[in-house]
C-alpha cells in the first residue's frame, strides 16, 4: 500500500461563450482567465480533501458549480468540469542542480 500527501491531477473544462462582449471586454484574455480560474479551483478542491475523497466523489460537481460561479461575469459559461487524470504520487525536489544551459556557458 502506498501513503503519500502528494497527488497528481489534470481536469477538462467544456465551456462556451455566453456573452461575447463580456468575454473580450472584461478581461485581457479569457482564455487565460478560463485557465487559472480552473487550476485554482482545482487546487482548492484537490487541497481540502484526502485521497480517498476522489475515488467516486462529487469532485466534478464540485468544480462545474464553482467555475460556473467564478466565469459567470466574464461571459462564459461552464458545462462542464472533469478531472481526467488523478492518482497519488511522491514528491520528489533535486536540490543543488544548475539548468543544462548555465552549465555550457
Amino acid at each position: 500500500s502506498f501513503s503519500c500527501s502528494a497527488v497528481g491531477c489534470g481536469g477538462i473544462v467544456t465551456y462556451g461563450i455566453d456573452d461575447i462582449r463580456a468575454a473580450l471586454c472584461e478581461c485581457w484574455d479569457y482564455e487565460d482567465v478560463i485557465a487559472d480560474k480552473s487550476l485554482a479551483a482545482i487546487k482548492h478542491v484537490v487541497t481540502t480533501n484526502d485521497y480517498e475523497y476522489f475515488k467516486g466523489s462529487d469532485a466534478d460537481r464540485r468544480l462545474t458549480t464553482r467555475l460556473q460561479r467564478e466565469l459567470k461575469d466574464y461571459g462564459i459559461d461552464v458545462s462542464r468540469v472533469q478531472l481526467s487524470d488523478f492518482c497519488e504520487s511522491r514528491m520528489l525536489a533535486v536540490w543543488g542542480l544548475s539548468s543544462p544551459a548555465s552549465e555550457e556557458q
